[in-house]
């Protein structure tokens, strides 16, 4: 199967595409970051084969292929449904747990399908991840009814937010990476648009680190961590002490790199024990 044609399941009343990579034995579910597809895991075609893993990356609700048609919640539940149907389309479905990847924003939801479904997982690996350090403004954006009226009026009038990024950005209150990062998704409508919706869909997905390290360290589940150095928008430095304080078996990586970290040449971290 070629990684560059997608392929679809339908869940409840939605069409879900995803790409199979590789033909191994060992499954792996592997979720994309923001505003980007499962095709973005393209680059894995061979070495997956020669790891034996067989990759089976989603389209994310109101991303890529899939058409997303039950609402505006995405909950760990609607991603169980889905991964198991997949599994089973694709005849995985003997596997009892799966190997999880998250690269940022699909890190953030890795981690809360971990929470909530850990005996699952056989391996998590979180790669530039959002997630395990929480932004205030997000967290009220999409989890309080008050901020999430205050995210929807801005995204359609963004006058008084632009002003504020550039008296920010002017003070040095933020930081150049950060500056570009959230003009992009303000200038264009349709991006405004669909910021708002991406995230207030998946708002209740927000991983706690209590939890999660205590069920890393109940199910003794490996768990692989891949940073950028440069990273300015999800730094490494933000994770830490959430990384030191794993005990079970884990590996840290912080490549000579910047955000975008799923290239070819970082694939070996990826298969490191």
């Amino acid at each position: 199967m070629n990684a560059s044609a997608p392929k679809y399941i339908v869940f409840l009343n939605s069409k879900i595409g995803y790409y199979r990579i590789g033909s191994g034995d060992q499954p792996v579910i592997a979720l994309h970051g923001y505003g980007e597809s499962g095709a973005h895991f393209a680059y894995l075609q061979q070495t997956a084969g020669e790891q034996n893993r067989t990759i089976l990356a989603i389209d994310l609700p109101f991303h890529g292929q899939t058409e997303w048609k039950d609402g505006l919640t995405v909950t760990a539940a609607h991603l169980q449904g889905i991964f198991r149907q997949i599994l089973e389309a694709e005849k995985l479905k003997n596997n009892t747990s799966f190997e999880l990847w998250g690269y940022s924003m699909g890190g953030r939801i890795a981690l809360g399908y971990f929470q909530a479904f850990p005996l699952e997982v056989r391996k998590l690996i979180i790669i530039a991840p959002d997630g395990i350090y929480v932004n205030p403004w997000y967290r009220f954006a999409t989890a309080t009814q008050f901020g999430n009226i205050i995210f929807k009026r801005t995204m359609q009038h963004p006058t008084w937010f632009m002003n504020l990024l550039n008296a920010g950005y002017r003070l040095k209150l933020i930081n150049k990476s950060i500056f570009k990062f959230a003009t992009n998704y303000v200038d264009d409508p349709q991006v405004r648009h669909d910021l708002y919706i991406r995230w207030t869909a998946f708002r209740k997905i927000h991983p706690s680190k209590n939890k999660l390290l205590h069920l890393i360290k109940k199910h003794q589940v490996p768990v692989t961590g891949i940073y950028g150095e440069f990273d300015r928008i999800i730094p490494y430095s933000k994770a830490e002490k959430f990384w030191e304080k794993i005990t079970s078996k884990k590996n840290v990586f912080i490549l000579s790199d910047g955000h975008k970290l799923l290239q070819s040449k970082y694939a070996c971290y990826l298969w490191k024990d």
